[in-house]
């Protein structure tokens, strides 16, 4: 009871002013003054209103574009549009399919009445009951009355829901309110008008439902197939089952119906009456050989996964462990995740409290759909990254700040990699040291205005930078920095260098920091303004916030860069630089046979490529193999060398010379290559949908020799264009270079053949490719590209020659094109049969029942009317024809 009482929460209004359907309504030739009464006409039709309109009207059109013609449902961004448009939907809902309450309701007075008269939604209510009573709508779907229930949340309107009527009905009765008050203003009848709308947090409430023993065996049996791997063939799993008590045994065996046996059966098995197993089955009575008879029976027929989750059950029953969270109204990802401050509510305990991997998010209960969130929020060590950004951060602030804080120098400390989440004890991440002794304050908070420098002196000063994701009921950031300072300041496993300094919490989830500790001349006015600025232009801050408004579906500032494919790659050869990073031999191994007969691999030195598609510039970075010894997870660690290596390149150049646009080969680089140029967030990240070959490079002696002979990593530049540049454009000379690429990775020994026509053809020593003429370029080209199609079509079984201009590109560009499927083939001529529904004329067919009655049906679809030839249909044309003779 006290987890049901703790689970009602509040909910607040949303405030985003979004404009989507404003701009489906310009799209159907619908001006800014009409969308307003295009909202309510929404509202009204959805309410059961049958619109009048032509077909091809742009109400007709609406509905069409906002995807609602054939599910009658408010789309769950509607919720994040304008005030105007949610209230005018709202409203011809209300005018549609709601009644309005005008007299006074007593029953609602009294209940106000007896309410605290001085909670802001009571005081709201007492304004509006004078004019109107209560407002019910009333409709049929539940999945529709959970879509209005959703737009009178966002809007702060407060709401009960019932069911009643023959056809039992939702029926929602929405309270007396300023803001239901702006709604109803919006209908023609002009029952109400108000002048000022308080939108307030509305109540939402969770269901929870115990998880307990006779549960899982009941959804056990719910799932219950024919297993494929028997309890039997286990030893685990029959001890499992041999620690079930009597009582567990005897709910499966009533569960399952004693797996199909008869009573009789079993109780010749246990040498027992039949009246016996009936109420031991009943769990009247324990019996010790029914037991293992039954034990027996349930190792035959369940799964070792189906025991598991019941002894799961059976193990955690009554400790909370299993209690799962249910919402009131069906949710999705998207809903759980905007309301997770009051949904993960450190007040609300219904499991053991899990602290999430890598980060310092605290769960207290079963909710996977947020965690999912979470995981996805933090990946790739955003909390990590974070922590380490804020003190780089304070520590440049600090180290421009020298001479007027009167510091000899500033200390990065080196903290170990979990330190940003290990909650429990801490360590100093900055330490400054004196040019003379400073005085130091008692301890106190980043805002107070006064302090006293009276307690002593010192010449070191720690800052630790603690981070947190707070919830509803637990944000109080000031709170809990001075709670952190006192506690790790006093314990006997926290690590500083001295006495005197200041903690630095961030609240990652409300975006709130704040400070509690000693002070020194002049640090906290400049505390105050660095962590104001940190704040609002911190790169990491900004990703998260980024993947938080990309995870709720929010309108992001920026455009997002579409991956370049085959259509926009002329984009590479724009004024901006951009820079192609190709990390496919970053990690290559050997394979070697050991004497026993065994696969061994063994690390060689690979290669990060960098290509610049407008000059032909090519950066290659020796990987040294000696980069991998005692490492882990080999193949994810090359992504993060790779983006490690890429930013260090971007360093090393002057501004001028630095790239606009990184371009990742392969989509597994994109998130380490954005949490690693969090520097440079002016330099944007896109994948790309050609598959290029610039792993083929390693193939060229000159560079292949030069990867393998190093002894140590180190940076090597090549111009990959050679001389071309001097007679063709920078769009002609990286085609060719793709179709050389792209023939040395299909056919290396062929590709040199076509490349060095005869012997006559030389490759100077300052160049990769062979010296030709223009017309001899055109050549090589056209059979370079004869020898990739070659492949294509031997690989896919296609015929080059149906191949077109628009796939000939692609295929040669790397991009993923759909052999013709005859499959794919009989699903267009369906669709296209479906659209021809109208024209079909119609087919009158005569059957007869097995009583003789003559059946007519007439039909206008084509199915089931198709013909099938035989390869053996000549037999029988063939016995025809032989009694043709006969006939005449």
């Amino acid at each position: 009871q006290r987890i049901r009482d703790a689970t009602f929460q509040i909910v607040a209004p949303i405030l985003l002013d979004n404009t989507r359907f404003e701009a489906l309504c310009e799209q159907v030739g619908v001006d800014a003054d009409g969308v307003g009464r295009m909202a309510w006409l929404v509202g009204c039709w959805l309410g059961g209103v049958d619109v009048q309109e032509s077909a091809d009207s742009v109400f007709w059109q609406l509905i069409d574009a906002l995807n609602v013609a054939k599910n009658k449902t408010v789309p769950e961004w509607i919720c994040s549009e304008a005030f105007a448009v949610r209230e005018y939907l709202l409203a011809g809902l209300v005018d549609a399919s709601g009644k309005v309450t005008l007299a006074g309701d007593e029953g609602y007075a009294a209940k106000l009445d007896e309410a605290d008269s001085s909670s802001d939604r009571v005081r709201d209510a007492q304004a509006e009951l004078a004019k109107y009573s209560q407002v019910v709508v009333t409709v049929d779907d539940v999945a529709f009355a959970e879509s209005v229930l959703a737009v009178a949340r966002s809007l702060g309107i407060t709401y009960s829901v019932d069911r009643a009527g023959p056809d039992m009905q939702y029926r929602i009765h929405m309270e007396p309110s300023s803001a239901l008050s702006s709604v109803l203003d919006c209908l023609p009848q002009e029952i109400v008008a108000t002048s000022i709308v308080r939108r307030l947090p509305v109540l939402f409430a969770f269901t929870v439902t115990p998880y307990d023993t006779a549960s899982a065996v009941r959804d056990v049996w719910a799932d219950y197939q024919a297993p494929a791997s028997l309890c039997t063939a286990d030893t685990r799993c029959v001890s499992m089952i041999e620690k079930f008590d009597s009582e567990l045994v005897a709910l499966i065996a009533r569960t399952f119906d004693m797996f199909g046996k008869h009573v009789s059966g079993i109780a010749v098995d246990a040498e027992t009456d039949e009246a016996i197993v009936e109420r031991f089955v009943a769990g009247e009575l324990r019996h010790e050989q029914l037991e293992q008879v039954f034990r027996g029976l349930i190792a035959q027929h369940l799964s070792e996964d189906m025991v598991r989750r019941i002894k799961s059950a059976q193990t955690a029953n009554g400790q909370g462990a299993y209690v799962g969270l249910t919402l009131e109204t069906g949710t999705d990802q998207l809903f759980m995740l905007a309301n997770q401050a009051v949904v993960h509510n450190s007040d609300v305990y219904v499991g053991f409290q899990v602290q999430l991997d890598l980060t310092g998010i605290f769960m207290h209960g079963k909710l996977p759909t947020l965690k999912i969130s979470y995981v996805s929020l933090f990946r790739s060590h955003a909390w990590q990254k974070s922590h380490e950004s804020l003190i780089l951060d304070l520590c440049q602030v600090l180290d421009n700040e020298l001479e007027p804080l009167q510091i000899e120098t500033v200390q990065k400390e080196a903290i170990h990699p979990r330190k940003s989440y290990k909650m429990t004890s801490s360590a100093a991440d900055v330490t400054c040291f004196a040019s003379y002794k400073w005085p130091v304050s008692t301890p106190s908070m980043l805002t107070d205005s006064s302090d006293r420098m009276d307690a002593g002196t010192t010449q070191k000063y720690w800052i630790d930078v603690q981070l947190r994701w707070g919830d509803y009921d637990s944000h109080d950031i000031e709170r809990y920095t001075r709670t952190k300072f006192l506690s790790y300041t006093t314990d006997s496993m926290s690590i500083y260098p001295s006495p005197t300094g200041v903690v630095v919490g961030v609240d990652l989830a409300y975006n709130i920091y704040s400070a509690y500790g000693n002070w020194i001349p002049g640090m906290k006015p400049l505390m105050q303004q660095a962590m104001a600025k940190i704040m609002k232009a911190s790169p990491a801050l900004y990703v998260i916030r980024e993947r938080i408004r990309k995870a709720l579906q929010l309108f992001s500032s920026e455009p997002t860069e579409s991956y370049l494919n085959s259509t926009n790659y002329a984009e590479l050869f724009s004024h901006q630089t951009c820079w192609f990073v190709d990390d496919t031999n970053v990690y290559r191994v050997t394979v070697q046979k050991t004497f026993e007969g065994n696969l061994n691999t063994r690390p060689i030195n690979g290669a990060m490529t960098v290509l610049n598609p407008r000059t032909g510039q090519c950066f290659i970075k020796v990987i040294h193999s000696s980069v991998w010894a005692g490492q882990k997870r080999l193949g994810q660690l090359a992504k993060w060398k790779t983006a490690e290596e890429t930013v260090a390149l971007v360093r090393s150049l002057p501004v001028e010379e630095q790239p606009n646009q990184l371009i990742v080969s392969r989509k597994g680089m994109l998130d380490p290559l954005e949490v690693t140029m969090l520097d440079f967030p002016n330099i944007t990240i896109r994948g790309s949908e050609m598959q290029l070959p610039l792993q083929a490079l390693l193939k060229i002696e000159k560079i292949g020799d030069m990867i393998l002979k190093a002894t140590e990593p180190k940076m090597s530049l090549w111009s990959c264009y050679d001389n071309w540049l001097a007679t063709v454009s920078p769009y002609t000379a990286f085609s060719r270079l793709v179709l050389i690429l792209r023939a040395l990775h299909i056919n290396t020994e062929r590709a040199k053949i076509v490349l060095r026509p005869d012997k006559t053809v030389v490759t100077e020593p300052h160049h990769l490719w062979p010296t030709l003429s223009d017309e001899q370029w055109i050549k090589v080209e056209n059979q370079l590209k004869d020898l990739i199609l070659g492949d294509y079509g031997k690989k896919n079984n296609v015929n080059v020659a149906s191949l077109t201009a628009s796939e000939i590109r692609d295929v040669i560009l790397g991009m993923e094109i759909q052999a013709p499927s005859q499959q794919r083939q009989q699903i267009a001529e369906i669709e296209k049969q479906a659209s021809e529904q109208s024209q079909l004329t119609a087919l009158t067919t005569k059957t007869q029942n097995v009583r003789g009655d003559e059946i007519v049906v007439t039909t206008t679809s084509s199915y089931e009317s198709q013909a099938f030839a035989s390869k053996t249909e000549w037999r029988l044309r063939a016995l025809a024809a032989q009694n043709l003779p006969l006939r005449a």
